[in-house]
């Protein structure tokens, strides 16, 4: 079983790649019931469902991924991430709004309580190490990360660290989201 979702991968990542390859991909991991019972595989799938799209064919690309998505028994947050996306470059971008609250109504473990909040510190750690503590991305990213743990202490930290003129949107958001959850 392992070894077919490898040889999946590797077919998806092959160079010759077309709308064909992809369909006979997919039909596989369909009729082998790895497309539904793997998410690694649906989440890759559902990428290439569309990555190969022309511009012509855009909103037949994303009918088809909006599809497949909604075949995946449990989406993880790639596929979500790739399906909130995808919304909000089409025709109806308010969908995506819709699609994140029935993400956030489903019984998910990604926005319950953190369950392992020194990996978090770890990755903070690291992102000073590495010198993101002025990069807008990575420090909204731990804010909201701290959040989500309840440690509203750190989010708080991590916020007023952030020089004012570097705050956005999200910075506000997600601390202010975090307080709300407390």
């Amino acid at each position: 079983m392992r070894n077919f979702n490898i040889s999946i991968i590797a077919l998806l990542e092959s160079h010759h790649k077309s709308r064909r390859n992809i369909l006979q991909i997919l039909s596989s991991a369909i009729v082998s019931g790895h497309f539904s019972g793997e998410p690694f595989v649906s989440s890759k799938l559902l990428l290439h469902s569309h990555s190969d799209a022309d511009d012509d064919d855009d909103e037949a690309a994303f009918a088809f991924s909006k599809a497949l998505f909604f075949h995946i028994q449990n989406p993880n947050i790639f596929a979500w991430n790739f399906i909130v996306k995808a919304y909000s470059r089409s025709s109806s971008p308010q969908e995506s709004l819709s699609l994140y609250n029935l993400m956030r109504r489903r019984d998910s473990p990604l926005f319950g309580r953190c369950l392992f909040p020194q990996k978090g510190q770890e990755l903070h750690c690291l992102s000073f190490k590495l010198g993101f503590e002025l990069d807008l991305f990575v420090q909204n990213g731990l804010i909201s990360m701290y959040s989500l743990c309840g440690l509203m202490e750190e989010a708080r930290r991590v916020f007023n660290l952030l020089p004012v003129f570097v705050r956005d949107v999200v910075s506000w958001n997600s601390v202010l989201s975090g307080y709300l959850q407390c």
